[in-house]
């Protein structure tokens, strides 16, 4: 009798560990799940605020193929070049502007903030950096002409002396 109530009571008494290991698990668990719920809940957030940030600025280099299908669809474009002026009288694109990308924080204002603006230079250094410019100054829409007028040029494409 002594035996079976030995054993009874070392039966209940692991049954009652074995309980409370389990309440702690489940406890540790769900703090566990809950912290990683706010971290994740924290990652999506700013993931999601990452992307409305990107999918409102809109910065992208593009080739004179490109450009060249950009204008031709007769887009409303903002076409900008920063080259020098002794440079813009040598050739230019059809209806850009030129501010040479030294005098473009001073002159942002004269650039349109509600249409794209496609930048571009001789062979598309400046126009990286124009772009960059554009970008802290709040543009929305910004294509940067990688191999600049020299690709243009060099692709057939119209320029205006």
């Amino acid at each position: 009798m002594i035996a079976v109530l030995l054993a009874s009571s070392s039966f209940l008494l692991s049954c009652l560990n074995a309980s409370d290991q389990k309440s702690q698990y489940s406890t540790s668990n769900n703090s566990n799940q809950t912290t990683s719920s706010i971290k994740n809940g924290l990652t999506e957030s700013s993931n999601q605020s990452k992307d409305s940030i990107t999918s409102q600025t809109v910065s992208k280099d593009i080739n004179a193929d490109e450009a060249f299908d950009m204008l031709k669809n007769k887009q409303k474009y903002f076409l900008l070049d920063v080259r020098t002026k002794e440079e813009y009288d040598e050739g230019h694109l059809e209806n850009s502007v030129l501010i040479p990308v030294l005098e473009l924080k001073e002159r942002i204002s004269e650039i349109p903030t509600d249409k794209p603006v496609i930048i571009y230079c001789r062979t598309g250094k400046r126009s990286s950096n124009a772009a960059k410019i554009l970008e802290e100054n709040g543009f929305m829409q910004i294509y940067n002409m990688l191999g600049g007028i020299t690709e243009w040029i060099e692709k057939g494409y119209p320029v205006v002396k």
